[in-house]
């Protein structure tokens, strides 16, 4: 993190791209991803989106509270949350860009 935050510049475009929250973290586990979401917003990402590691491993109480304290969009576009948009449009000095996020697709059989 301290790297990021010693790199970043004005027009930098930080991303977290899922599984930041592993349930085999004993601190994931304790605080149900909660301490995840705070070391993002230290972060300060333009927006994340969820990783299979959320969206298979997290019940479903978990993950709808997994953002409540979320400082910074969840972007995910193939899935529907509550605590999710499709996509954002991000301005930025050279012009604006749209950004949105994925998550892996798991279909019931």
């Amino acid at each position: 993190m301290s790297f990021i935050k010693e790199h970043r510049t004005y027009d930098s475009l930080v991303f977290d791209l899922g599984d930041h929250a592993d349930r085999v973290a004993p601190a994931t586990e304790a605080t149900q991803g909660k301490i995840n979401t705070h070391l993002l917003n230290e972060l300060a990402p333009t927006a994340v989106t969820i990783g299979n590691n959320e969206g298979i491993t997290f019940p479903h109480d978990w993950l709808a509270a997994l953002y409540t304290e979320a400082t910074f969009p969840v972007l995910v576009s193939n899935m529907t949350a509550p605590f999710a948009k499709s996509g954002m449009i991000q301005e930025r000095p050279t012009g604006n860009v749209g950004v949105f996020g994925l998550t892996a697709p798991y279909y019931e059989l």
